[in-house]
């Protein structure tokens, strides 16, 4: 029953049967098979599911089930937390999601040092965009989520706990050409990142900012693709500072003129009402002091 309570709020809050199956990872026939076994045992229709209806909306006894189902889920949360704290760390799991700039630059210090302290915890780290992030989250299969940026999805509790620069760079091979103007960049070839990722979100700020339309675009779903993109002079890329730090030390890659500093968060999400347990708690303590 409890998978198909998490299902229901999955489709009540999404609204759509299709996003809802996305977002708890099972096929859509599943989704509606499972609403329907809940709408069974209570003897009730619980979603209306009328043609005329734009999207989804809950019965009223579907909005009774919604609230207590989260509230049902809430309590049950509670409870492993309280067990696991009575139990001590042994076998305490600690799920951690991480868009790809906190998790490839960022995280690993954090993971050392707690990992020094906790040695009984058990860490499950997702490495993945903003957007799944967020979703695997929301889905309560993650802890917490480190996003860098902003995210507009979910009312998640969101906490700043570091920042970066976000850098306009190209290779070395652009020489002079480096103090281009703004009809030079948009003849440049652009290195982006995939939609749902927290820098492409910026990089598509920047443009509409400074009125650039890039004559073209190369789209990459990992930074370090890019950063070897920028070492074989494809193009140039609005990027962390993180990510090419060592090639800017070493002149591979060179910074390129910007007509105002760009300064991005690094935050934490947990979602409302979430138990912390005590190996969470100190986790965050860690992010929060490492700031």
């Amino acid at each position: 029953m409890l998978d198909e309570f998490r299902t229901f709020i999955a489709v009540a809050e999404q609204k759509s049967f299709t996003q809802a199956a996305k977002l708890v990872n099972l096929s859509q026939p599943t989704v509606s098979s499972q609403i329907k076994r809940l709408e069974a045992h209570f003897g009730a229709t619980l979603i209306d599911r009328s043609d005329k209806a734009k999207e989804i909306s809950l019965t009223e006894n579907g909005t009774l089930v919604y609230r207590l189902a989260r509230q049902i889920l809430s309590a049950l949360e509670q409870t492993e937390a309280a067990i696991a704290a009575e139990e001590g760390a042994d076998g305490i799991s600690l799920k951690i999601g991480a868009s790809l700039t906190v998790g490839n630059y960022y995280l690993p210090s954090i993971i050392s040092r707690f990992t020094a302290k906790y040695r009984h915890v058990r860490l499950e780290i997702s490495i993945n965009n903003t957007a799944d992030i967020c979703r695997l989250l929301h889905a309560g299969r993650l802890d917490i989520g480190l996003i860098e940026g902003k995210q507009s999805y979910y009312a998640f509790k969101r906490v700043s706990f570091s920042s970066d620069h976000m850098l306009l760079v190209g290779s070395r091979e652009l020489g002079e050409a480096a103090n281009m103007d703004a009809k030079a960049l948009r003849e440049q070839v652009w290195i982006t990142r995939e939609q749902g990722s927290g820098t492409y979100e910026y990089m598509r700020q920047y443009l509409a900012e400074n009125q650039i339309v890039p004559k073209d675009t190369v789209t990459f779903s990992s930074n370090y693709a890019i950063k070897e993109a920028l070492l074989n002079n494809v193009g140039i890329t609005l990027i962390s500072e993180y990510v090419v730090a060592d090639e800017l030390k070493s002149g591979a890659i060179i910074r390129l003129p910007m007509q105002r500093e760009i300064i991005r968060d690094y935050s934490y999400l947990i979602r409302e009402g979430q138990p912390v347990s005590p190996a969470l708690a100190d986790f965050i303590h860690l992010l929060e002091s490492n700031g």
